[in-house]
């Protein structure tokens, strides 16, 4: 069973701290991101129809439900706050949601990640290209090949990465290591990625450093 509609409401409003009629009020020329965002999870976490849509949020042509739908996935895919905002609220769609079942919650998890377009960085910690780990890696992205997503992978290994040397100096100022090493090209590609894929071999039954 699809969570309901007014599950959905509930939780747009809470989240940015509005009333229901305040959520489906127009506001011509105004852009109204909590609308938006409660029509986009409407149309796809539940399927419902551009009909359906006009009569829940007030819109007058059908195509106006499809303009602000396609308005926001332009959004998810430039702006990484709002790309959070509205996969945190899906989720806790989900999870909000008792009777929802484990199918259509996993259908949804799979569907919204073609959707949502999505910068993805995979790290390899395998020393070997071709190893368990990184095939592991390169079938964990073919299920993002699908959509616009963009991704890099990177092999830890080809950079000179030196261990922490507790300074305590990334706790300070600005709030970064202070080591010049292989990191320091890896660190923006870090904050620029909305998913991070950690791929490593199990060496002495733990994780590689």
């Amino acid at each position: 069973m699809a969570p309901d509609k007014e599950m959905i409401q509930h939780l747009v409003c809470k989240t940015y701290g509005i009333t229901k009629e305040e959520l489906i009020k127009s506001k011509r020329g105004v852009l109204n991101e909590p609308r938006g965002g409660a029509i986009y999870l409407t149309r796809m976490i539940r399927g419902d129809g551009r009909g359906d849509m006009c009569r829940d949020y007030n819109l007058k042509k059908e195509r106006s439900a499809s303009s602000v739908v396609d308005g926001v996935k332009q959004r998810l895919s430039k702006d990484g706050q709002f790309f959070h905002r509205v996969t945190s609220l899906s989720e806790n769609v989900i999870k909000g949601q008792s009777g929802t079942c484990a199918l259509f919650a996993w259908r949804w998890a799979s569907d919204s990640r073609k959707e949502l377009i999505m910068r993805i960085l995979a790290l390899v910690g395998s020393p070997r290209k071709g190893s368990n780990t990184d095939m592991l890696i390169e079938e964990t992205l073919k299920g993002f090949k699908d959509g616009d997503h963009t991704y890099e992978k990177i092999y830890l290994y080809e950079y000179e990465i030196s261990p922490c040397i507790d300074c305590r100096k990334c706790k300070k100022g600005d709030c970064v290591c202070v080591i010049n090493d292989g990191m320091q090209q890896i660190y923006p590609k870090i904050d620029e990625a909305d998913l991070i894929i950690f791929g490593t071999p199990n060496y002495w039954y733990g994780p590689t450093a």
